[in-house]
């Protein structure tokens, strides 16, 4: 049985029947649009039917990897498959690997952008959004929501060292894309080590050339191939590497923002971002749901290139979904959960920190009156599994729950689920005594800078420890080589590689790291050195004096930052290198804001509050 051949007959056994993949058609009754399933090969592409002539031949006469009991574990196309049937026929259970109650997870938490959810248990990604953990489904990686099952047929999990793919970048491009693939074990190169991809459009295996093969990376180029989603089928040394990882073919809309993040049946939703195109039948807002795994379509009131306007369906189950743009066929990758109905709030907790034994008391909103079902959960950034703590007392404000004994020290993050509905914040709290930054210095330098961060609980000895700064500017996090370390003091140099722009410093004992905001800047940002006048309505005219402005304007500006978080952009009436004055703009909101000036990327340090008067 050749490959592709074989995937047709897994989706049988999945879906129960052939079907083709219709266009959406929308429920008189609820307003939801969903795919209908057909037996006829008429009518759009994307028909699975167990017709020869169909499926494309298989190179290499491999057998098909993502469906069937003996299949490896490393791609997940059935899964894609399951998802565009929305709600597969007749599927039957299928094996969990386990150990005793305890589904089998991840070390680390997985992005969505590196997991395609299947339709039987969407989500697996990471701690910003913490909803679930990974588990082998047929020895495919799939996702479930909860850490702890029933009674299941248990099997062996393999746990010898293999080669793995630890990310690919960039994870999208047309033909010509250059893509780097990195993790380990990849060994030498060797005639039997390629890279292969599966297409969910195609259903064929395309081998991508190869530029450079080392033992923890391989380079390789997209060839001319149609546009989708594929899956990576790397071979090294003729052993398939383990895991799940996409690529998107083509360039695919992207989600910047969205707002708001819940609201009940018939609220507006505004979705902002880039290469959306205009309303067509081919162009779609999609959802699926973190409850049932199904899929829905929800209509757009308004459609332009950079927003679309959607509205949840009358009558739609109350719970988290994830919200997907597609766009003639590429789908929006990152993981965008909405929250349909109200969800509890949790506005703040403390203490921050604590061994076991310590009472946490969580204020916010929404809890309910009476705890009844609803529960604290708690997911560890570590083990990426959920535990429950018990709660002492509960009310519609304020929870209070102890550490459990044997919770291992380490990072958790909070949530509150009340009626089926779990909070939307991400709320840190840390088991055990994490080090402490006390102080730092300087606050910017070029690359090449030495900081000397002052604090305790460090430890005597580096070992395992380090120093992260995350980058505001590319969001990802860097190593920073240490000079010396003591239990109250640590040296670091900030790389040649670091790219302009503010970064977070962050220490990093064991599992424990510090709590706080320890702003740096890479490079030399502008200095306020004064301003007057420091309160006025709308109208005002405030004059900024200082260093390092600049001689233009350019794409320079100032911003006041408000108590409540509201940045405002302020009307440029004169600039020099040493002094600029600015109007307060009448939308500015009546409250206490913060001015700062922003040079080239780097914004000015300090504190320079100004008050916005009433007129």
């Amino acid at each position: 049985m050749n490959k592709s051949w074989s995937f047709a007959a897994s989706l049988l056994f999945l879906t129960g029947s052939a079907y083709a993949q219709s266009a959406p058609q929308q429920n008189a009754q609820t307003g939801v649009e969903t795919k209908s399933a057909a037996t006829t090969s008429a009518g759009p592409k994307n028909v699975f039917e167990a017709t020869p002539g169909m499926m494309r031949p298989s190179p290499k006469g491999k057998t098909n990897p993502a469906c069937g009991v003996a299949a490896p574990p490393n791609t997940n196309p059935c899964a894609e498959a399951q998802k565009r049937a929305l709600t597969p026929l007749n599927a039957q259970p299928q094996d969990l690997t386990a150990s005793g109650s305890q589904l089998n997870s991840t070390s680390t938490p997985v992005d969505q952008s590196s997991l395609d959810p299947p339709a039987a248990a969407p989500f697996a990604f990471s701690p910003v959004n913490p909803d679930t953990s990974l588990i082998l489904l047929n020895g495919v990686q799939t996702a479930t929501r909860k850490a702890s099952v029933g009674p299941v047929r248990l099997s062996t999990s393999s746990t010898s060292s293999a080669p793995s793919i630890t990310n690919v970048s960039p994870d999208f491009g047309n033909p010509g894309t250059v893509v780097t693939i990195t993790g380990t074990g990849f060994g030498s190169p060797e005639s039997n080590s390629y890279v292969d991809v599966f297409s969910t459009q195609t259903f064929e295996y395309t081998n991508w050339p190869v530029q450079e093969w080392t033992d923890t990376q391989i380079v390789a180029t997209v060839p001319s191939m149609p546009s989708g989603k594929v899956y990576f089928e790397i071979y090294v040394a003729g052993t398939v590497v383990q895991g799940t990882s996409t690529f998107t073919v083509g360039i695919p809309p992207a989600i910047s923002t969205y707002s708001p993040a819940f609201g009940l049946p018939g609220t507006a939703i505004t979705i902002n971002g880039s290469g959306f195109g205009q309303s067509s039948s081919s162009n779609y807002v999609s959802v699926i749901s973190a409850v049932t795994g199904q899929t829905s379509y929800w209509p757009a009131t308004s459609w332009t290139d950079t927003e679309i306007q959607v509205q949840v369906p009358a009558s739609f189950a109350q719970g988290k979904v994830y919200l997907y743009v597609t766009v003639a066929g590429l789908e929006t990758i990152g993981t965008f959960p909405f929250t349909v109905g109200t969800p509890p709030v949790i506005d703040c907790y403390s203490p921050g920190f604590g061994p076991p034994g310590t009472l946490v008391t969580i204020n916010g909103s929404g809890f309910g009156a009476t705890k009844g079902n609803s529960y604290v959960e708690v997911l560890s950034k570590t083990e990426n599994t959920w535990m429950g703590w018990p709660v002492s007392t509960w009310s519609d404000t304020q929870i209070t729950v102890p550490i459990p004994a044997n919770t291992p020290i380490g990072l958790y993050y909070i949530t509150v689920n009340a009626n089926g509905l779990q909070s939307i914040e991400t709320d840190p709290i840390e088991v055990g005594f994490p080090p402490v930054i006390a102080d730092y210095s300087p606050g910017y330098g070029d690359p090449g800078t030495q900081i000397t961060i002052n604090g305790s609980g460090f430890g005597q000895t580096q070992g395992t420890s380090v120093i992260q700064a995350l980058s505001a500017v590319t969001n990802t996090w860097t190593n920073l080589p240490v000079s010396s370390w003591s239990d109250s003091q640590a040296v670091v140099t900030i790389p040649a590689t670091m790219p302009l722009g503010k970064v977070y410093l962050y220490v990093v004992v064991g599992p424990l790291e510090s709590i706080g905001t320890f702003p740096f800047t890479v490079g030399i940002p502008p200095s306020i050195t004064s301003y007057s006048p420091s309160t006025g309505p709308a109208g005002t005219v405030i004059t900024i004096n200082g260093t390092g402005f600049g001689s233009a304007q350019g794409g320079s500006y100032l911003t006041l930052q408000s108590v409540t978080n509201i940045y405002t952009g302020l009307t440029v009436i004169s600039w020099s290198d040493t002094q600029v004055t600015v109007s307060i703009p009448k939308l500015a909101p009546t409250c206490l804001s913060y001015l700062s000036i922003t040079v080239d990327g780097l914004q000015s340090i300090g504190t320079f509050p100004f008050q916005v008067t009433s007129q």
